[in-house]
C-alpha cells in the first residue's frame, strides 16, 4: 500500500510542479503583454501629438489666409463705397 500512496504523492507533486511552471509562464507572458500595451499606448500618444500639431498648423495657416482675405474684402468694400471700384 505504501508504494501506491508514494506514487500518488509523487504524481501530485509532479502535477504541482507543472502547474507552478505554467503559472510562472503565464505571469511572464502577462508582464510582457503589459509592457507591449504600454509601448503601443506611448506610440499612439506620440502619433496623436503629431496629428494635433499638424492640425494646429493648418488652423494657423487658415486663420492667416482668412485674415488676409477679410482685409482684402474690406479694402474692396471701402473702395466701392468711395466710388473707386469699377465693375
Amino acid at each position: 500500500m505504501k508504494t501506491t500512496s508514494a506514487s500518488l504523492t509523487d504524481r501530485m507533486l509532479e502535477m504541482l510542479d507543472h502547474v507552478q511552471v505554467d503559472l510562472e509562464t503565464f505571469r511572464v507572458q502577462a508582464a510582457l503583454g503589459r509592457m507591449d500595451a504600454a509601448d503601443a499606448f506611448e506610440d499612439l500618444k506620440a502619433e496623436f501629438r503629431n496629428i494635433i500639431h499638424r492640425a494646429g498648423d493648418v488652423v494657423d495657416r487658415t486663420s492667416v489666409r482668412a485674415a488676409a482675405l477679410r482685409a482684402a474684402l474690406e479694402h474692396l468694400r471701402v473702395q466701392l463705397e468711395l466710388g473707386r471700384a469699377e465693375l
